[in-house]
């Protein structure tokens, strides 16, 4: 729930919205979306052939087990508020429902979601990367180890201390980033970035 980890996770992991350089929300692993009449419907659209980081399909199902994990109600997420107007996320997460009646549903390569009332703000709710769209293995994964597969424009790989690098994935929808490599400094040994940046070490 720090900034710091969701900028990290914004590279790793996708959502199916985005935000633009203004801010706007833009389409990214939905391709568009539609809102009913009573403001209490959206059905998004998934980009035709989606696949995470290994070359396997990322399915509307997959969309619908990641945002039901942040209010799993054995281990809720410190922002499972953000499902807070999707019919039945609180009983759900209370455990006085199954996960069947939350108005998340998968049909096809459509992720629609019911709200209990108009909510104008949803579409850039699901821009937040606690929104990102994670692999069914990540859900046995140990929680130091670094992902290796994601849905989003970058690949974790082998950690140092320090630095988080990061890889261009090939399988990425909008091609491979044109920055195949990335190196995220997080300890700057009690100093700061542009101290070491100035000195010609970063």
């Amino acid at each position: 729930s720090d900034s710091g980890t969701a900028s990290v996770l914004a590279q790793v992991y996708e959502g199916l919205t985005a935000f633009d350089s203004d801010s706007n929300v833009e389409p990214a692993l939905a391709r568009t979306w539609a809102i009913d009449e009573s403001g209490q419907r959206i059905t998004f659209q998934l980009r035709p052939g989606l696949n995470y980081s290994d070359g396997t399909p990322i399915t509307a199902q997959d969309v619908v087990d990641s945002w039901l994990r942040l209010i799993d109600p054995t281990n809720p997420s410190a922002l499972a508020s953000l499902l807070a107007d999707v019919q039945g996320a609180a009983d759900y997460q209370a455990g006085k429902i199954s996960a069947d009646a939350v108005g998340l549903h998968a049909q096809d390569d459509r992720v629609v979601v019911d709200l209990s009332r108009p909510a104008s703000y949803f579409l850039s709710v699901t821009a937040s990367p606690s929104l990102a769209v994670v692999p069914p293995s990540i859900v046995n994964q140990v929680a130091s180890d670094p992902p290796t597969v994601v849905s989003g424009a970058y690949v974790p790989t082998t950690p140092s201390d320090g630095v988080i690098h990061l890889s261009a994935n090939p399988n990425y929808w909008a091609g491979p980033p044109p920055v195949a490599q990335i190196d995220l400094v997080t300890d700057f040994g009690g100093t700061s970035g542009a101290r070491l940046f100035d000195q010609g070490q970063l």
